[in-house]
């Protein structure tokens, strides 16, 4: 009887030691996967604005982002500013041009981002989180 309560208090530890090691490869890779992903935005300039609505784009800080600039208005040039980031395409997008620019925020804050060509229609807002 003595032995077989040894071996179940045994076989108590042992389950308790492996939840808790499943538990913390579980967070630690969460982590991981967090830091790591890099977000993907993609923004068609169409119609005299970015994907219909110009919506507001939510990053974070330390996020890497990877935005995928398209230019789909014919007879057009367009190109995507983030001016207080320093975030730009590199030239104007001709129709059917795209282009990537990847960027990783380090200050959290609103920004306006837009195209230099029509910013008065082209305009939307950026809001960068503090990290989770």
């Amino acid at each position: 009887m003595a032995l077989k309560r040894q071996f179940l208090s045994i076989m108590m530890i042992v389950f308790i030691a492996l939840a808790g090691v499943v538990f913390i490869l579980g967070a630690y890779e969460r982590h991981d996967d967090d830091q790591f992903t890099t977000k993907v935005i993609v923004l068609e300039a169409k119609n005299m604005a970015f994907n219909k609505t110009n919506p507001t784009l939510i990053l974070r800080v330390g996020e890497p982002v990877k935005f995928i600039i398209k230019n789909e208005d014919r007879g057009m040039l367009h190109d995507f500013v983030i001016e207080e980031l320093e975030v730009t395409t590199s030239k104007p997008l001709k129709y059917g041009q795209s282009e990537e620019i990847v960027f990783t925020p380090t200050q959290k804050g609103e920004y306006d981002y837009f195209c230099s060509y029509h910013s008065v229609m082209m305009r939307g807002k950026v809001i960068i989180l503090d990290t989770i």
